[in-house]
C-alpha cells in the first residue's frame, strides 16, 4: 500500500511539474505575443525574398518626421505609435511607441514646436531587467499634464507582468515614471492574470464631476482556461494610485488563442457629463463590443455588439499561430477607435464617433452615434479610393472646431497592393462627408519587418488632432534596407487641414551665356490642402536661396531671375506659400550659375587584364558638364587612379566627347587592381569631374591551379575587402593563416571578401562521360555565430553573377562549438565545382571567401589556411563517389579531443569505421559521438585516453584502409 501510495505521489508530483512548465510556456507566449522578439538574421525562413524599396507618394504635400532620433542601437526598432497636443501649448506633443532600443525600455518623444523637430528620452525599466516599452498610449489633461502609458514584462526564464503610467508636469521636460497601475509578481499560477492593450484616458470635461479623472482599460487574459475579459481601472489623483479592476465585458473561455485575439483592443472615451465609454473588438463575434458608466466606471452596463464586420484580411497560419494577415503575412487586426465630442457647444456636442477596419479587403468604416451610445448610425467608407488595403485607423476630434479626423495606412498609391502609406480623412459636418488626402511622402514594405516570418509590423497606429492640425503617427520602413530590416521607425506628419497647396512645376533654369543669374519659374496654387479654394488675395510666396531669405513676393509673380551670383557654383532654391498663419511645405530645386564648373563623370565600358600584367581600358567621355545640361566644350585628358593613387592622364581631343576611348596601363605585377577615372578639362587650372566608383579587374597569367599556404608572411595582390589578414595566432601549416578576424573576435556588421587569383579550366570538348571541374581544397575553422554566415562561392562570367557553393557557421562541425579554439578546430573541405556540360574553350574561374556578421552577436572568426585548387575530371558513370582506396586522411594527428576523417568521397553513408587500441581491443562507437560533412566525419575522442589507436575504413565493396593516429594530452 505504501507503495502504491509513493507512486501515486510520484505522479501527483510530475503532472504539477507539467502544469508548471504548461503555465509557463503559455504565460510566455502570452509575452510573445504581445511583444514578438525581433530576429536579427537575413533568413529566407524570416524575411521574404520579395520585399520592396520604398516609394515616393506623389500627392502629398505635408511635412513628415521621423518621431526617433539617429539610433546606434543594435535594435533600432520601432512600432505601434501613440501621439498628443498639449491644450495648454499646442506647440508641445508628446509621443511613445514600442522601441526596443536599450533592451526594449520606456522611451518618450517630446517636440516644443509644433511636431518639427523631437527629443528622445529614455525612462529605462519599470523594474529590473523589464522590458516595459509594450502598447504605449499617451494623453495630455486640460490643464496640461502629459501622461504615458505603457507595460511592462519579466524578464526571460521568469514570469510576470504589469501596467504603469509615466507623467509630466513640465511639457515633457522631466518624467516621473513606472509609477504602478496593477503589477504581478511572485509564484504565476494559471489564474495569474496576463494584462494587455492598454489605453490611458483622461476626463478633460470641466461640467464632469469626474473632471481629471483617468482611466485605463485593458485586456485580462487567464492561462487556465484561456479566457478574456475586458477590464478597466481609474485614477482620481492624477495618476498617483488607481482603483482595483473593474469587470466591463463578460469573461469568455477559450478565446484568447483564437484568429482576432479573443475581446481585445479596448479603448475609452469621456462624455461631456462624465459618461464613461468603452469600446473593444469582440473577435469571436466579429463585432464591436460597447458598454457604458455614468458613476465615473463603477459600474457598467451589460456589454452589446453594436457594430458587426467582415474579418479583415486573410487568415493563415504565421510562426505565432493562425491570424488574419495582410501583404501575404503581416499580422492584422480589427479595432474600434472612439472619440467623443466634449467642446462642441452646439449639437454637436456630446456625439461619439467610431471607426473600425473590416473587409478581406479592407476599408475604414464609420458610425456615430448622437445619444449617449443607445443607437449608432449605418456604417460608411470614409476614403474614396477602395480598390486596395486601408487599415490601422486612429481617431481624433479638433477641441476648437469640432471637426474630426482619420488616420489610417492606406495601399492605394501601388497597383500590386503591396506597399503603404498614411492618408487623413477629414469631415467638417460630423463625419456627413469626408474629404481624404495622403499624410505620408513615401510608402513603404511592411514585410521589411524583423521578426519571425516577417509577420508583425505592430498592431495600431495614432493621432491627434488640434486647432486644424492632424498628427497622425505610424510604424514606417522607409529607412530599412535589402541586407538589413532592422530600422523600424515611427512617423509622425504635419497635417495643416487649412495650409495652402504649395506650388508646382517650381523649376531653376540654367543660362549658360550669363554664368550669373539664374531662372525660377512656377505655378500657383488654387487650392488648400484638403481642396478648399485659395483665391489669389489669400496668399503669398517666401523664395529662399540656399536656406537663407531671399525675397518675398506676391501672388501674382511666377517667374523671378536671379542675379549677381558666382560663375559655376550651384544654387539651391525654396519657394512656399503663405497665407496668413499657415504655410505650406517647401518646395526646392536647384541650378548651377553658368553651368556646372566641373566636367561629368566619364563611363566605364570595360576593363581587362592581360598576360604581360597590362589593363585594357575603355572609357565613354562626357558630353555635359556635372549638372547634365551645360554642354563640355573645352574636354583635354583622362585621369587614370590605380587603388587609389593617380597614376597619369591620357591626353584626348575636344572632338572626342561622347566618344569611347581605349588605352593600356601597364601594372608592376600580377594581381587584383582597382581603377577609378575621371576627366579634366583645358582651364587654368583645369576642373576636374567626380572620380567613378572604382572597378576591380585582375591582370596577369591565369593558371590552372593554385597553392596558398600564407606562409611567406606576405599576401600576394588578392582582391581583399575588409578586415582579411594573416595571423600568427592560430594557424594550421605555421607560422600563419588568413582570418578577418585579426583582433580578437569579429566586429558587428562586418561584409568582408577575400578573391583568389583566377583559375583556368582546360579545354575538353563535348564530354559523352564527364565533366570538367574544378576542385577546391581548403583547411578552416569557422567559429561563427549562427546568424553570421562564411561563404564559398564562384563565378564563370567575371565576376558579373556568384553562386555560393558553401555556407558555414559554428553549427556545420562539432568541434567549433565547445568555445575553445584548438586544433581540433580544424577541418578540411574538399569541394567539387563542375564547369559548363559542352565547354568548347577554356573556362575561368573566379573563387572567393565572403564573411558576413550581424548587429549583436559575434565569436572568434573565420581562419583559413592551405588552400589547393586544381581541374579535375569528373565521370558521370561513376561519380566521383567510388574511388577512396588509399586517401583516408585523419586529422589532427596527434589528437586531443576530436579527429576528422576524411576520404575522396561525397558521402559517407556506405562506410564503416572502426577504432582499435594498442593492444587491438576494439573500441565501441556507441560510446564515441559522430558528427557528418559531406566527405567527412568527426568523432568526439574526448574520452579516449592517451595513447596510439588504430582507425579501419571500409566501403561497401570491400575496400579498406587503416591509418594509425596518437591521442595526446
Amino acid at each position: 500500500m505504501k507503495k502504491i501510495y509513493a507512486v501515486l505521489l510520484l505522479l501527483l508530483a510530475a503532472n504539477c511539474a507539467y502544469a508548471q512548465q504548461k503555465k509557463q510556456s503559455g504565460y510566455r507566449r502570452y509575452m510573445e505575443m504581445a511583444h514578438p522578439t525581433p530576429i536579427l538574421k537575413d533568413d529566407p525562413l524570416i524575411i521574404s525574398p520579395y520585399v520592396l524599396a520604398a516609394a515616393p507618394i506623389s500627392s502629398a504635400v505635408f511635412l513628415n518626421k521621423n518621431l526617433v532620433l539617429p539610433e546606434n542601437d543594435p535594435l533600432p526598432v520601432q512600432n505601434e505609435s501613440s501621439i498628443a497636443v498639449n491644450p495648454k501649448n499646442p506647440k508641445n506633443l508628446i509621443a511613445s511607441a514600442v522601441d526596443y532600443r536599450d533592451n526594449s525600455s520606456t522611451w518618450v518623444y517630446v517636440s516644443h514646436d509644433g511636431g518639427k523637430s523631437w527629443t528622445n528620452i529614455n525612462l529605462k525599466k519599470a523594474l529590473p531587467n523589464w522590458p516595459s516599452s509594450n502598447d504605449p498610449s499617451v494623453y495630455f489633461s486640460a490643464e496640461g499634464i502629459g501622461y504615458l502609458c505603457y507595460g511592462g514584462f519579466a524578464p526571460q526564464g521568469s514570469e510576470g507582468n504589469g501596467v504603469f503610467l509615466a507623467r509630466t508636469f513640465d511639457e515633457g521636460k522631466t518624467w516621473q515614471a513606472h509609477i504602478p497601475v496593477i503589477v504581478h509578481t511572485g509564484p504565476i499560477t494559471p489564474d495569474t492574470s496576463f494584462e494587455d492593450k492598454y489605453y490611458v484616458q483622461v476626463d478633460n470635461s470641466p461640467q464632469s464631476p469626474y473632471f481629471k479623472d483617468l482611466y485605463i482599460p485593458w485586456k485580462r487574459v487567464t492561462a487556465r482556461d484561456s479566457a478574456t475579459q475586458i477590464v478597466i481601472t481609474r485614477s482620481s489623483d492624477s495618476g498617483a494610485t488607481w482603483s482595483v479592476p473593474v469587470n466591463v465585458s463578460e469573461r469568455l473561455a477559450g478565446s484568447s488563442e483564437d484568429t482576432t485575439f479573443g475581446q481585445s483592443f479596448p479603448l475609452t472615451a469621456t462624455g461631456p457629463n462624465g459618461e464613461v465609454y468603452v469600446v473593444w473588438n469582440h473577435g469571436p463575434r466579429h463585432g464591436i463590443g460597447f458598454s457604458k458608466s455614468t458613476d465615473g466606471g463603477k459600474t457598467f452596463t451589460p456589454q452589446r455588439i453594436i457594430h458587426t464586420y467582415e474579418p479583415l484580411g486573410v487568415a493563415k497560419r504565421i510562426p505565432e499561430g493562425v491570424r488574419h494577415t495582410l501583404k501575404g503575412q503581416v499580422r492584422v487586426e480589427s479595432y474600434p477607435v472612439l472619440v467623443c465630442d466634449i467642446y462642441s457647444t452646439d449639437a454637436k456636442r456630446g456625439n461619439l464617433y467610431l471607426v473600425w477596419a473590416a473587409d478581406r479587403v479592407p476599408n475604414i468604416y464609420f458610425s456615430k452615434s448622437t445619444d449617449g451610445g443607445v443607437t449608432w448610425s449605418a456604417a460608411k467608407i470614409i476614403h474614396s479610393d477602395t480598390t486596395n488595403d486601408q487599415f490601422w485607423p486612429w481617431l481624433s476630434v479638433d477641441p476648437l472646431t469640432g471637426n474630426i479626423a482619420a488616420m489610417y495606412r492606406d495601399s492605394r498609391d501601388d497597383a500590386a497592393n503591396i506597399l503603404v502609406g498614411t492618408y487623413v480623412s477629414l469631415s467638417t459636418d460630423a463625419g456627413e462627408t469626408w474629404i481624404d488626402k495622403a499624410a505620408s511622402d513615401e510608402s513603404s514594405d511592411l514585410r521589411r519587418n524583423p521578426f519571425q516570418g516577417g509577420a508583425f509590423a505592430g498592431d495600431y497606429s495614432g493621432s491627434a488632432f488640434y486647432n486644424g492640425i492632424v498628427y497622425p503617427s505610424w510604424v514606417d520602413m522607409r529607412h530599412t534596407t535589402s541586407s538589413s530590416f532592422t530600422d523600424n521607425d515611427a512617423y509622425t506628419a504635419v497635417v495643416n487641414t487649412r495650409s495652402p497647396k504649395p506650388a508646382v512645376n517650381f523649376s531653376a533654369k540654367t543660362l549658360p551665356n550669363q554664368p550669373t543669374e539664374i531662372d525660377l519659374s512656377w505655378v500657383a496654387p488654387t487650392q488648400r490642402a484638403f481642396d478648399q479654394a485659395l483665391l489669389k488675395n489669400e496668399f503669398s510666396y517666401v523664395l529662399l536661396r540656399d536656406g537663407q531669405f531671399l525675397k518675398a513676393l506676391s501672388s501674382n509673380e511666377t517667374s523671378l531671375r536671379d542675379t549677381g551670383l558666382e560663375a559655376f557654383k550651384q544654387y539651391e532654391y525654396s519657394l512656399a506659400v503663405v497665407s496668413g498663419t499657415d504655410t505650406s511645405i517647401f518646395k526646392t530645386t536647384s541650378a548651377f550659375a553658368g553651368g556646372s564648373k566641373l566636367p561629368a563623370t566619364p563611363e566605364v565600358i570595360s576593363l581587362k587584364g592581360n598576360n604581360d600584367n597590362s589593363v585594357q581600358i575603355s572609357l565613354k567621355l562626357p558630353t555635359l558638364r556635372s549638372d547634365n545640361v551645360t554642354p563640355l566644350v573645352n574636354l583635354s585628358t583622362v585621369a587614370v587612379y590605380r587603388d587609389g593613387v593617380f597614376v597619369k592622364v591620357i591626353d584626348v581631343a575636344i572632338s572626342d566627347t561622347g566618344k569611347i576611348t581605349n588605352f593600356t596601363d601597364q601594372a608592376s605585377e600580377r594581381g587584383w587592381y582597382r581603377y577609378s577615372f575621371s576627366v579634366r578639362d583645358a582651364s587654368s587650372p583645369a576642373n576636374e569631374s567626380a572620380i567613378t566608383q572604382q572597378s576591380i579587374v585582375y591582370t596577369g597569367i591565369i593558371e590552372e591551379s593554385l597553392t596558398e599556404n600564407f606562409d611567406s608572411g606576405k599576401l600576394p595582390r588578392y582582391f581583399i575587402g575588409g578586415g582579411w589578414a594573416l595571423t600568427d595566432e592560430f594557424a594550421l601549416s605555421k607560422p600563419f593563416s588568413l582570418t578577418e578576424s585579426t583582433n580578437g573576435k569579429y566586429d558587428h556588421r562586418k561584409s568582408d571578401t577575400f578573391m583568389l587569383f583566377p583559375v583556368e579550366i582546360p579545354a575538353s570538348g563535348i564530354m559523352q562521360d564527364g565533366r570538367d571541374a574544378v576542385r577546391i581544397r581548403f583547411s578552416h575553422a569557422a567559429i561563427i555565430e549562427v546568424g553570421d554566415s562564411a561563404f564559398v562561392e564562384t563565378s564563370s562570367d567575371n565576376g558579373k553573377t556568384w553562386a555560393a557553393i558553401a555556407t558555414y557557421d559554428k553549427t556545420k562541425f562539432m568541434p567549433w562549438t565547445d568555445n575553445i579554439l584548438s586544433d581540433d578546430d580544424w577541418k578540411i573541405e574538399d569541394i567539387l565545382q563542375l564547369t559548363s556540360e559542352q565547354d568548347l574553350k577554356p573556362d575561368t574561374v573566379f573563387i572567393r571567401f565572403r564573411f558576413k556578421s550581424n548587429a549583436i552577436r559575434n565569436d572568434d572568426g573565420w581562419f583559413i589556411d592551405d588552400i589547393v585548387i586544381n581541374p579535375t575530371f569528373v565521370s558521370v558513370k561513376e561519380d566521383y563517389t567510388n574511388s577512396f582506396k588509399d586517401s583516408i586522411e585523419i586529422f589532427p594527428n596527434p589528437a586531443q579531443n576530436y579527429i576528422t576523417i576524411r576520404g575522396n568521397s561525397n558521402s559517407f553513408e556506405n562506410l564503416s569505421f572502426s577504432i582499435s587500441s594498442s593492444i587491438g581491443m576494439e573500441i565501441s562507437f556507441k560510446n564515441l559521438t559522430t558528427f557528418k560533412s559531406g566527405n567527412s566525419v568527426t568523432i568526439d575522442i574526448a574520452h579516449l585516453p592517451s595513447g596510439v589507436y588504430l582507425l579501419q575504413v571500409k566501403d561497401a565493396k570491400g575496400f579498406s584502409s587503416q591509418q594509425v593516429f596518437t591521442v595526446v594530452r
